[in-house]
Protein backbone atom coordinates (compact mmCIF):
# COMPACT_ATOMS: atom_id res chain seq x y z
CA UNK A 1 0.00 0.00 0.00
CA UNK A 2 1.10 3.25 -0.62
CA UNK A 3 -0.14 6.61 0.32
CA UNK A 4 -3.41 6.55 -1.62
CA UNK A 5 -6.41 7.06 0.43
CA UNK A 6 -8.78 4.11 1.10
CA UNK A 7 -11.37 2.97 2.54
CA UNK A 8 -11.62 0.85 5.69
CA UNK A 9 -13.31 -1.69 6.20
CA UNK A 10 -15.34 -3.46 8.93
CA UNK A 11 -15.11 -7.07 10.32
CA UNK A 12 -16.33 -9.30 12.94
CA UNK A 13 -14.84 -11.98 14.82
CA UNK A 14 -17.23 -13.82 17.29
CA UNK A 15 -18.76 -9.94 17.60
CA UNK A 16 -16.26 -8.90 18.44
CA UNK A 17 -15.66 -5.59 15.32
CA UNK A 18 -13.26 -3.85 14.44
CA UNK A 19 -12.01 -1.70 11.21
CA UNK A 20 -9.21 -2.84 8.79
CA UNK A 21 -7.73 -2.92 5.30
CA UNK A 22 -8.86 -6.36 4.37
CA UNK A 23 -11.14 -8.21 7.34
CA UNK A 24 -10.76 -11.69 5.98
CA UNK A 25 -7.58 -13.52 5.85
CA UNK A 26 -6.38 -15.46 2.60
CA UNK A 27 -8.82 -18.34 4.00
CA UNK A 28 -11.79 -15.74 3.84
CA UNK A 29 -11.98 -16.08 7.20
CA UNK A 30 -12.55 -12.94 9.76
CA UNK A 31 -9.92 -12.27 12.40
CA UNK A 32 -9.62 -9.29 14.99
CA UNK A 33 -5.88 -9.70 14.53
CA UNK A 34 -5.85 -8.12 11.42
CA UNK A 35 -7.72 -4.58 12.67
CA UNK A 36 -5.94 -1.65 12.88
CA UNK A 37 -3.76 -0.82 15.71
CA UNK A 38 -5.16 3.17 17.12
CA UNK A 39 -4.76 5.20 20.31
CA UNK A 40 -6.77 7.63 21.11
CA UNK A 41 -5.87 11.53 19.93
CA UNK A 42 -3.74 10.22 16.96
CA UNK A 43 -4.19 12.58 13.93
CA UNK A 44 -5.15 10.78 10.78
CA UNK A 45 -5.35 12.45 7.45
CA UNK A 46 -9.07 11.69 5.80
CA UNK A 47 -11.02 12.43 2.50
CA UNK A 48 -14.09 13.38 2.54
CA UNK A 49 -16.45 12.65 -0.85
CA UNK A 50 -15.99 16.39 -1.50
CA UNK A 51 -12.52 15.39 -2.48
CA UNK A 52 -11.31 17.72 0.42
CA UNK A 53 -8.59 16.41 2.94
CA UNK A 54 -8.11 17.66 6.91
CA UNK A 55 -6.47 16.22 9.65
CA UNK A 56 -8.57 14.87 12.44
CA UNK A 57 -8.21 13.49 16.15
CA UNK A 58 -9.01 10.08 16.80
CA UNK A 59 -11.93 9.30 19.59
CA UNK A 60 -12.97 5.87 20.33
CA UNK A 61 -16.15 4.46 21.22
CA UNK A 62 -17.27 1.52 23.74
CA UNK A 63 -19.54 -0.91 22.31
CA UNK A 64 -20.82 -4.45 24.17
CA UNK A 65 -22.48 -7.14 21.87
CA UNK A 66 -23.81 -10.47 22.99
CA UNK A 67 -22.54 -13.49 20.78
CA UNK A 68 -24.76 -16.98 20.80
CA UNK A 69 -23.05 -20.36 19.91
CA UNK A 70 -24.47 -23.71 20.73
CA UNK A 71 -26.97 -22.24 23.28
CA UNK A 72 -24.13 -20.61 25.20
CA UNK A 73 -24.20 -16.66 25.54
CA UNK A 74 -21.26 -14.66 25.91
CA UNK A 75 -20.63 -11.27 25.96
CA UNK A 76 -17.74 -9.11 24.09
CA UNK A 77 -17.20 -5.45 24.15
CA UNK A 78 -14.56 -4.12 21.06
CA UNK A 79 -14.02 -0.35 20.66
CA UNK A 80 -13.95 1.51 17.21
CA UNK A 81 -11.98 4.52 16.09
CA UNK A 82 -13.81 7.22 14.53
CA UNK A 83 -13.70 11.12 14.27
CA UNK A 84 -16.27 13.86 15.59
CA UNK A 85 -17.84 15.84 13.37
CA UNK A 86 -19.05 19.33 14.05
CA UNK A 87 -21.72 21.27 11.98
CA UNK A 88 -23.86 24.15 13.08
CA UNK A 89 -23.31 23.37 16.49
CA UNK A 90 -24.31 19.90 16.67
CA UNK A 91 -21.03 16.84 16.83
CA UNK A 92 -21.47 13.56 16.00
CA UNK A 93 -19.31 10.52 16.37
CA UNK A 94 -18.78 8.95 12.95
CA UNK A 95 -16.42 5.99 12.81
CA UNK A 96 -14.03 5.73 10.24
CA UNK A 97 -15.51 3.10 7.92
CA UNK A 98 -18.71 5.15 7.56
CA UNK A 99 -20.09 6.17 3.84
CA UNK A 100 -17.05 7.68 1.44
CA UNK A 101 -14.57 8.69 4.19
CA UNK A 102 -11.18 7.32 3.48
CA UNK A 103 -7.46 7.32 5.24
CA UNK A 104 -3.68 7.25 3.85
CA UNK A 105 -3.38 3.32 3.22
CA UNK A 106 0.08 4.09 5.41
CA UNK A 107 -1.96 5.53 8.08
CA UNK A 108 -2.49 2.51 10.11
CA UNK A 109 -0.29 -0.91 11.20
CA UNK A 110 -2.28 -4.26 11.04
CA UNK A 111 -2.33 -6.01 14.59
CA UNK A 112 -1.11 -9.12 12.59
CA UNK A 113 1.47 -7.28 11.14
CA UNK A 114 3.40 -6.13 14.62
Amino acid sequence: MGNEFVQLRRGSDWGTEYLSYDPLDSSNRASASRGIVTREGQEVEVSWPDQSITVEKLTHRSFRAQVGDMGHTYSVSFDLPGVVLSTRGISTWTPLDTLDLKVRANAFTSKDKM
